[in-house]
């Protein structure tokens, strides 16, 4: 990897961390119970699936912050969206995310949750170094960062690829190098195709 292609992972990392920096400090509920075996059970209320367990309450309290970081990392990953505790006191927005731009990565539906979680963020990331010098990026990078993950069949793949130029595909080396997503550059408006896409859940 040269100098630029450095520089430019390493923008898109710092962009990652921010927003991974912005979710760990919010006060999200800890539910913590004692199980039949005599472990302690705990979960974050707000993030479905991310929970743990611990000999004492101390352990279990520990382990889920290692937990939560580890869920927020996936899901920043993948562009869910991530709720937020309900008593954060959110200032007014001052824009609208939706005329911001946002970028599109579909998978296939036929690629494993493992493989799939890696090739949302390899083509998030390839997506970035192919356009960075794209004001849309910058505009994309400083504003939303936003990013609409969908599961797409074969079939929406292909017509996808077809109907907008700027995009790159991410192949996997353990499918044969077969294709398993593809990224498109961040726009403000895409065609109706893509609304009616099944987001990746």
């Amino acid at each position: 990897m040269n100098k630029q292609a450095d520089a430019s992972y390493l923008k898109y990392k710092e962009e990652k961390a921010k927003k991974l920096e912005y979710y760990k400090q919010l006060p999200y509920t800890r539910i913590l119970c004692r199980d039949e075996s005599g472990s302690w059970f705990i979960k974050i209320k707000e993030l479905w699936g991310c929970m743990s367990v611990g000999d004492t309450p101390e352990e279990a309290l520990s382990m889920i912050d290692d937990a939560l970081i580890a869920w927020i990392d996936t899901a920043i990953d993948m562009g869910l969206d991530i709720p937020e505790p309900e008593n954060t006191q959110k200032p007014k927005p001052t824009y609208d995310p939706e005329k911001y731009p946002k970028m599109y990565i579909l998978v296939k539906d036929t690629i494993p949750l493992g493989l799939a979680m890696n090739a949302v963020g390899h083509a998030a990331l390839g997506c970035y170094l192919k356009f960075k010098d794209d004001p849309i990026m910058e505009e994309w990078l400083a504003t939303s960062f936003r990013k609409v993950t969908c599961r797409v069949t074969e079939k929406e793949f292909q017509r996808a690829k077809k109907r907008v130029e700027d995009h790159i595909v991410t192949t996997e080396l353990a499918l044969d190098k077969a294709e398993t997503a593809i990224a498109f550059k961040p726009a403000k408006e895409f065609s109706k195709f893509f609304k009616f896409l099944k987001l990746y859940k």
